[in-house]
This record gives structure tokens, C-alpha cells and sequence, in this order.
């Protein structure tokens, strides 16, 4: 199973790459989606849920499940979230951060932050395997939210850091975050922050609006798995944003 997951997981990455090519075009939400679709078909993937897959432009990308819609790509980030598998293998869901044009040092920041996020968590569960202990999603997730938290950014990171997979794209359950991970099975780790409003705002009083300083989604998501000998795999971690 693990090696169809693996290359399930290439294939995503390759049609990540087409897609980056599409966008060029400029197209709207949906038929960015549509070609995404199209790929799955061509490929024989499978994937689930609603949305199928996530493409979301500029302000849009604050919404963590986003339905696209037809907005035209313009100067902004783009979020591209998706996930497949093949009809008996295990699921891949992964996500890139992308930006039209030039990103703002606001934006930078705030995914800079994320990465260090990430790879603080990833750190961690290496620490924990060379004493061969497998840690929990809780263990896992704490460690990013802590350092979110110190650089003022919690309160943005608005779900858990990652899920299971396998014959379904979420193949956990509610315990699975209190239960350490498994030998041999693929795992997401997810990261997230979804900026909607200012920090300083007056939204406390009734009779003023806040104010608009940031709106918009950063996400990044990566699969990870732990072998026999306890040493993490991972594929696809994106450090660098990817200008368009």
C-alpha cells in the first residue's frame, strides 16, 4: 500500500506542476479546478469529499474549505489543495502555497512563519524516533501551535495539524490524536493560517466595522510516514513560496 501511496504522491506532484502552468492563463477558480479534475481522470484517480479539490485565489484562500467559484486570478496567493488516490491504493493529500506576482513582505512573513512552524513539528517527531518513541498528533501539534502562539498568530491556526490516511483521504478518528502514530502508515501534517480581520480592531464596539488588514489563507501540507527502523520519511515539502 505504502508504494502506491508513493506514487500516488508523485503523480500529485507532477499535476501540481501542470497546474502551474495553467494558471499562467489566468483562468478562473473553476476551470482550474476542472483541469485538475481532468488530470485525475487521464491518471485513473480517485478522490472525495466536497470540494473534490481546493483552488483558491486572493481573499478566498481564508476560507479553509474553499468552493470555487469564478473568480478570475489576479496579483494575490493562491491555495492548491488536493488529494487522490488509485481505486485500491491509499490517499495523498497535499497543499501548495503559490503567488501571482510580487508578495508583499506581510505575506512573506506570515508564510515564513508557517514553514518554521512545520518544521519545528517535523523536528520534533525526529527527536522523538531516534529514541524510538512514536509521538501523538496532540505532542505534534503542540509544537507548532506553541510557536504560533509566541509570534502572536495562534488564534490563526483554526484546525489540527494533520490526519491519517488511507482507503479514505480523513482515516482517523476522534482518538487518533490522543493515540501515538503507527509503523507504516501515511500521515498528513498541516499547518494553517487563515487571516480574516486586523489584530487591532474596534470590532468590540457595536457601531464600527473592523478594519481590513489581512485576508487571507496560508496552508501547507505534506504526507510523512515512519518505517520499521523508526526513521521518518516525507515527500513534497515546500520551504520556498512559488511565484507565478
Amino acid at each position: 500500500m505504502l508504494f502506491s501511496h508513493r506514487k500516488t504522491a508523485a503523480e500529485l506532484n507532477e499535476i501540481k506542476d501542470r497546474v502551474i502552468g495553467f494558471l499562467k492563463n489566468n483562468p478562473t477558480e473553476r476551470q482550474a479546478v476542472n483541469f485538475i479534475l481532468k488530470e485525475y481522470e487521464q491518471r485513473g484517480l480517485k478522490t472525495e469529499l466536497k470540494p473534490k479539490v481546493i483552488v483558491s485565489y486572493g481573499k478566498s484562500t481564508a476560507e479553509i474549505h474553499h468552493f470555487p467559484k469564478n473568480i478570475k486570478l489576479k496579483k494575490g496567493p493562491i491555495m492548491l489543495d488536493i488529494w487522490a488516490k488509485h481505486k485500491k491504493g491509499w490517499f495523498v493529500d497535499l497543499t501548495w502555497m503559490l503567488y501571482k506576482g510580487k508578495p508583499d513582505k506581510k505575506f512573506l512573513k506570515d508564510f515564513n512563519m508557517l514553514v518554521r512552524a512545520r518544521n519545528l513539528a517535523l523536528n520534533f517527531i525526529n527527536r522523538c524516533l531516534k529514541s524510538k518513541y512514536l509521538p501523538t498528533y496532540f505532542e505534534i501539534d503542540a509544537i507548532a501551535r506553541s510557536y504560533l502562539a509566541k509570534q502572536r498568530a495562534g488564534y490563526a491556526f483554526q484546525h489540527k495539524i494533520g490526519h491519517k490516511l488511507g482507503k479514505k483521504v480523513h482515516a482517523g478518528n476522534k482518538r487518533e490524536y490522543y493515540e501515538r502514530l503507527k509503523l507504516n502508515m501515511p500521515y498528513t501534517i498541516e499547518p494553517g493560517l487563515y487571516f480574516k480581520y486586523a489584530q487591532k480592531s474596534s470590532k468590540f464596539l457595536a457601531h464600527q466595522k473592523p478594519k481590513v488588514s489581512k485576508c487571507y489563507g496560508i496552508r501547507l501540507e505534506n504526507n510523512f510516514w515512519i518505517d520499521e527502523k523508526f526513521k521518518l520519511h516525507t515527500k513534497n515539502i515546500q520551504n520556498k513560496l512559488i511565484l507565478i
